[in-house]
């Protein structure tokens, strides 16, 4: 694609390996995305999947996490957990979804404030962007749990209860990235 734009003089021959890392990240999102949804759509949860994928992005974007070392590995990684998270969701009693939402909050919650932000390996952040990251992970930790409590005690106009799980589940995903990546960060793995 980039030997293409570059032929055709729609970018610059000294831009070419910029453009082929963004459009490597683009087609590697998009597999992402594709492959969430082709899983949602056998368990009829594409809603849910919109909801999940949100909420993962939201908070990875902003708390960082683990990051695989290929991007087949990455799509792997990632529609795998999406699988689990679909089985436990149907076979999850709705008495249960808004005690899960606020349990799953609150562990995520505590995940946060204990290693956001994340850094990736390859993009290591400044003291200024990493003080501004932490903030905005705390911000998002903490709405999420005050989202969990409103649910919990339906003081919020209720949404269906199996959209709701899937934002959460995708926050609890997130999470656990983060976990992955602090340990890698560590050097234990």
């Amino acid at each position: 694609m980039v030997a293409f734009y570059a032929k055709n003089d729609y970018i610059a021959m000294h831009m070419r390996s910029s453009y082929a890392y963004g459009f490597e990240i683009l087609l590697s999102t998009l597999m992402n995305v594709l492959a969430v949804l082709f899983v949602a759509f056998f368990f009829h949860s594409i809603i849910g999947a919109v909801f999940y994928m949100g909420s993962f992005i939201l908070t990875r974007t902003v708390c960082g996490g683990y990051h695989a070392k290929s991007h087949l590995a990455c799509i792997l990684l990632f529609t795998m957990i999406f699988v689990v998270f679909c089985f436990v969701i149907r076979m999850m009693d709705d008495r249960i979804v808004s005690l899960y939402n606020l349990v799953t909050s609150i562990v995520s919650g505590i995940v946060i404030w204990c290693v956001a932000p994340v850094e990736a390996s390859n993009k290591p952040l400044s003291k200024g962007k990493r003080i501004k990251f932490r903030r905005l992970s705390l911000g998002v930790g903490v709405a999420y749990v005050a989202i969990a409590v409103l649910l919990y005690f339906d003081l919020l106009i209720a949404l269906p209860s199996r959209v709701t799980v899937f934002a959460f589940s995708g926050e609890l995903a997130a999470s656990v990235t983060m976990v992955l990546g602090a340990v890698e960060n560590a050097g234990y793995c």
